[in-house]
């Protein structure tokens, strides 16, 4: 039995404007925005690992190598299988190589030869295609809402006619328990009771022992011939994947209307936003850098700083003096950074990157 769940109601998809540049960090697992690089730029350092080397493109804001291209399989470790969690990300599918592209999924599919006989895995967000032209709707499945691993029987929520080709769209889940919910551009498109809550559970390879279904794997999925014991890919997603959110708890609605109107380089929740002519009077070189960092502060004060990891984490502090000052940052990892100093009592804030 699959058990199916969307909203009938015409929707009308609107475009949010805000200035609001910061994201929510209570329960962040990790956040990805594919700087071309697949590092996590929260400071809790799970890094994606890709078996191929990954592409990179154009993102929404039209910046060169910041956003990821599908095809080469990149995949968060370690992601949690428990009964609460929440996924954002925008992307950006060019066309439909599979019927069903998967845009993520820790799920593992089971063939006997080529009859479909079962999955196991909690998370599936894909595409499925549209009776319009050129859209696409957007499916969340979850494998272990009923009927257990190795089954046939899942639940799945979405909207049928959610987004477009070649256009950016921003995809929100969050789950809470057995409250599922949808989100597409900031709007709430479909939910769902599930039968029960989601519980952890694990595809061993019989002959390595290894966790088949470990990790969150971007732009497909993957399939096992039970006779054979081979791997290969499945359900592979063409297109482009950015800005990618993970959280350990279900967003507020609030909360995904923010994430969805972030501009360009957001920063933690924490930090603030100022006008020009006062960040101005900071400026910050090399950056990125490896070892120093001069800090040149053309306000007639000395200011007290301090440089925050991407979760708000404080991890060096110390005072500016007018003029040119030298920060030495080589035992910091190698990962995103925010300076935060005060001028004419507003808050200063530069994104630094640590090589």
């Amino acid at each position: 039995m699959k058990r199916k769940l969307y909203l009938l109601s015409a929707i009308v998809l609107t475009s949010v404007s805000s200035t609001f540049a910061q994201y929510p960090t209570n329960g962040l697992i990790g956040y990805y925005p594919f700087n071309a690089n697949i590092e996590d730029a929260s400071s809790n350092n799970i890094d994606m690992t890709s078996p191929t080397a990954p592409g990179y493109f154009s993102d929404r804001f039209n910046a060169p190598n910041s956003c990821y291209e599908s095809s080469s399989g990149a995949r968060i470790p370690n992601v949690q299988n428990s009964a609460n969690i929440s996924f954002s990300l925008w992307v950006h599918p060019l066309n439909i190589n599979d019927y069903y592209p998967a845009i993520f999924s820790r799920a593992l599919y089971l063939f006997n030869g080529s009859s479909n006989i079962g999955k196991v895995g909690n998370y599936l967000l894909y595409l499925e295609p549209s009776t319009l032209t050129n859209q696409f709707g957007v499916w969340m499945e979850c494998h272990q809402g009923i009927g257990g691993p190795n089954s046939t029987t899942y639940e799945y929520f979405g909207y049928p006619q959610a987004i477009d080709v070649a256009e950016w769209s921003h995809i929100a889940v969050t789950i809470q328990g057995t409250d599922a919910k949808m989100y597409i551009n900031g709007t709430l498109t479909a939910s769902m009771t599930l039968a029960t809550s989601m519980v952890a559970v694990t595809a061993n390879d019989p002959n390595t022992g290894v966790d088949q279904i470990n990790d969150l794997v971007l732009g497909k999925s993957k399939q096992i011939e039970v006779n054979s014991g081979s791997y290969s890919d499945y359900l592979n997603f063409s297109g482009f994947i950015d800005d990618i959110f993970i959280y350990d708890r279900a967003l507020s609605a609030a909360e995904v209307t923010t994430l969805y109107t972030l501009p360009q380089n957001p920063t933690p929740v924490g930090t603030a936003s100022i006008n020009e002519q006062t960040a101005n009077l900071v400026n910050v070189y090399p950056n990125p850098t490896a070892d120093f960092m001069q800090v040149e502060l053309t306000a007639e004060n000395e200011s007290a700083y301090s440089i925050y990891s991407a979760d708000n984490r404080e991890v060096m502090n110390g005072t500016l003096s007018t003029g040119n000052n030298s920060i030495d940052v080589q035992t910091l990892a190698a990962r995103t950074y925010f300076l935060k100093t005060t001028i004419n009592g507003s808050v200063v804030t530069k994104k630094i990157t640590k090589q």
